[in-house]
This record gives C-alpha cells, sequence and structure tokens, in this order.
C-alpha cells in the first residue's frame, strides 16, 4: 500500500491507532473521489482528535480543517495540519459559534 502515515510526526500515547484500516480505507476513498489536480477539496473533519488521518487528507491536497473538544489532541493537531478549532460541539452555545 503506498498510504503512508508520517512515523515522524509526535504521538502522545502508542495505542493511539487502532483505527488505521478505517483510515486507509478513508484515504483511497478519498483519492478515488478526488477531482482533477490543482481544483483542490475543502474537508471539515469533526472530532478530528490528533489529526492522524486529516494529515494524509492534507498531503493529497485537501484544505483541511479539525475540530476537537480535547486541548492535548488540538496541540498535536495543529502540528499536522493547517486549521484546528478547539470546541465543544456537543454543547449547542459553542457549536452555534463555531458553525455560525
Amino acid at each position: 500500500m503506498d498510504i503512508a502515515f508520517d512515523a515522524g510526526t509526535p504521538a502522545v500515547a502508542t495505542d493511539y491507532y487502532p483505527f488505521d484500516d478505517i483510515n486507509y480505507a478513508m484515504v483511497r476513498l478519498f483519492k478515488s473521489q478526488q477531482p482533477a489536480a490543482g481544483s483542490g477539496e475543502t474537508v471539515l473533519s469533526l472530532g478530528c482528535g490528533r489529526a492522524r488521518l486529516e494529515l494524509e487528507l492534507a498531503r493529497l491536497g485537501a484544505a483541511v480543517t479539525g475540530i476537537d473538544s480535547n486541548p492535548v489532541a488540538c496541540a498535536t493537531a495543529r502540528m499536522r495540519i493547517h486549521e484546528v478549532i478547539e470546541s465543544d460541539l456537543t454543547r449547542s452555545e459553542e457549536a452555534g459559534a463555531v458553525l455560525g
């Protein structure tokens, strides 16, 4: 498989990546649905965690915005993708402020 998650990006816990099989499937799906080069997709990831999947989507040319409520996860995600919003979307007042 030609999908290589970045081992150089710090991980907080070794057991954090139990969903790699899902991540690989999502990246394959994204690659198969990509439009012509240069048109750039926009991805909004709700509950991005540490942005492991989102990093790969960004490498494929997507403009990725991640949202998560965990400050530790957001700190790691900020090292991986361009825009991360720390917010708890289960709280309606925060969801309204973030999503408009």
